[in-house]
C-alpha cells in the first residue's frame, strides 16, 4: 500500500527532524487513502511536536474515529486536552486509553492528575 509507504518515510523524515517535510508525506498519504487512522494520528503527533496542539487534537480525534481500538491514541489525545485546559475531555480520552489497557500505569497516573 502506497500510503503506508509514504506514512514510513514521514517516519523517517521526522526521525532525522524534518517534521514539516514528514507533515507534506502524510498529507500525500491521506489523498490516497484518508480512512487510515495511523496517518492521522502520526499527523497529530507531528503537529504536538510543532506546538500546534490544536491541529493535533483536530488529526488525533479523526484517528480516534478512524480506529477506537487503539489505547495510545486515546492517551496522546487525552494529554492534547489536557494541554488546551479541556479536563472534561481530557478525563474521557484517558478513561478510554485506560479501559483498552488497564495495565498502563501512565494512563492512571495521567487521570491520577485531573483529580
Amino acid at each position: 500500500n502506497n500510503a503506508h509507504l509514504l506514512y514510513d518515510i514521514a517516519i523517517m523524515l521526522a526521525r532525522v527532524g524534518d517534521i514539516d517535510g514528514a507533515l507534506r508525506k502524510i498529507s500525500n498519504a491521506k489523498l490516497i487513502d484518508s480512512s487510515l487512522g495511523i496517518l492521522w494520528f502520526g499527523e497529530g503527533l507531528l503537529y504536538a511536536e510543532k506546538g500546534d496542539t490544536q491541529r493535533s487534537i483536530e488529526a488525533m480525534e479523526v484517528a480516534v474515529e478512524r480506529d477506537a481500538s487503539q489505547d495510545r491514541w486515546w492517551y496522546n489525545l487525552g494529554v492534547a486536552y489536557m494541554q488546551t485546559g479541556q479536563t472534561a475531555k481530557a478525563k474521557e480520552a484517558l478513561q478510554k486509553a485506560l479501559s483498552l489497557n488497564p495495565e498502563q500505569a501512565q494512563y492512571q497516573q495521567a487521570l491520577s492528575g485531573l483529580e
